[in-house]
């Protein structure tokens, strides 16, 4: 009996201790469970994969420089800026930049190495206790460096320079911070250039503000003042430029001798109160001009927001675009082609689009083009086409959107889709528009209104 009792007090034992043990088991499995449920939500922030193009919300985009990707993780908001004149589009605001590469076949060997170079501050060759308010003149502090450096950063306050200019050199990469200005002495010369750029490559200013000495200048001769010029080279690229108040044009694009440029690009420019033009074009092989704001020239003729004027039959306009440009005010043309003086040796094509010009109120017409030969000119002869699309021209104080008159019978001109206001800003007809815009036509010329 008494063996039975502890045998059955054993068995209960075991039982006891086996029922513990199952529960104090049970109990860390579910503590396991739980804190492998907390460790498996999702994170609240996700890494960006090695590989950018397996997220499908990845845009690109394209920054000034020729085709340089900007890749972009999401799509930002893009804040329009206020219109101008009715159909006017803005180019849309830049991106955050995850990743920006400029690549050397875009930029050059030589400049993609300055990129990465240590960049070079204008302010470490200005003398001791150095002026920031633009009175005194560092012009020959300022040329060492560009003569030095290749990567070189203007400093955010202006800086005074005189009539002998800066002059640029090939490879040079030239930021200006914001706040940064170019100022010119006030100068009794008939010609001069504040930024000159001569017969040099791979040349790139982002950013430059100058202003000339219009207002200032010591003398009542000349017209040929400039705030950048641009004579012969090639692969040039200027990116939100400011420029006023020069004596003569606000830029001017030309010939060094008989070379003339080539691959030039300026962007997001803002010419305004020149003394000449705006932009200049002598000749030229390949330029894109795009969103260029150019107004109110007025003091020396031809006074126009953009004006392609070949002074001899060496020049030549070439594989020309201009995109979205503005023209507001001028006392001559918004836009005007002048192209009789390629006339007089062999034969020259003329390639020229334009897309979205918006005119606004320039005195004598929104668009000119003429082109007729001089009595005492005999040889040559002026082919191509200048290709004008989706213009809106503000009826001009002359009441002559535009004109064009040719004595040459293969410069063709074609206007596609044009508005035109009237003098109460009411968008005219299509007949209405056909009609005073043909009203000054003597030429090869064709019009869609669509």
């Amino acid at each position: 009996m008494i063996k039975i009792l502890r045998i059955e007090f054993l068995l209960g034992l075991i039982i006891l201790f086996t029922t513990a043990c199952f529960r104090c088991s049970s109990g860390d499995s579910k503590k396991q469970i739980k804190k492998a449920s907390i460790s498996q939500k999702p994170s609240t922030t996700t890494k960006m994969p090695d590989d950018l193009s397996t997220v499908k919300d990845i845009i690109i985009k394209y920054d000034g420089l020729s085709s340089s990707p900007l890749v972009v993780q999401k799509k930002a908001e893009i804040v329009p800026d206020e219109k101008l004149v009715e159909g006017y589009n803005p180019p849309p605001k830049i991106y955050k930049t995850i990743k920006n590469k400029k690549p050397k076949k875009e930029l050059g060997l030589t400049q993609y190495k300055q990129l990465k170079s240590d960049v070079h501050y204008i302010v470490d060759n200005l003398p001791a206790g150095y002026n920031k308010d633009g009175i005194i003149d560092y012009t020959s502090y300022i040329q060492k460096s560009l003569d030095t450096f290749y990567n070189i950063e203007f400093p955010p306050f202006p800086l005074l320079v005189n009539d002998q200019g800066l002059k640029v050199r090939s490879n040079a990469v030239i930021t200006f911070k914001k706040g940064s200005e170019i100022r010119l002495k006030p100068s009794s010369k008939k010609t001069y250039n504040i930024i000159d750029i001569r017969n040099v490559s791979n040349v790139t200013l982002y950013g430059p503000v100058i202003k000339g000495d219009r207002y200032m200048h010591m003398s009542n001769i000349g017209e040929y003042g400039m705030g950048i010029a641009i004579r012969g080279g090639k692969d040039i690229n200027i990116f939100n430029s400011r420029i006023t108040e020069c004596w003569g044009d606000g830029i001017y694009i030309g010939q060094a001798g008989k070379k003339f440029p080539k691959n030039i690009t300026i962007k997001d420019s803002y010419l305004r109160n020149n003394r000449r033009d705006g932009i200049s074009v002598i000749g030229v092989n390949g330029l894109l001009l795009e969103n260029i704001y150019s107004g109110f020239t007025d003091g020396t003729k031809p006074m126009c927001g953009i004006n392609f004027e070949p002074d001899n039959f060496d020049c030549e306009i070439k594989n020309v675009k201009v995109i979205n440009p503005i023209t507001e005010g001028n006392q001559g043309s918004g836009i005007q082609l002048s192209l009789r003086n390629l006339l007089g040796a062999s034969s020259k094509n003329v390639d020229v689009l334009i897309v979205n010009h918006v005119d606004i109120g320039s005195k004598s017409f929104s668009f000119k083009i003429a082109c007729n030969r001089k009595e005492e000119t005999y040889g040559g002869s002026i082919t191509g086409l200048i290709n004008i699309i989706n213009p809106i021209w503000n009826l001009p104080i002359s009441g002559k959107p535009f004109i064009f008159t040719t004595d040459q019978p293969d410069l063709k001109v074609k206007i596609t889709s044009p508005k035109v206001k009237n003098s109460k800003g009411n968008i005219m007809n299509p007949i209405q528009a056909r009609s005073i815009i043909s009203k000054h036509v003597r030429g090869d010329f064709q019009y869609s209104s669509q």
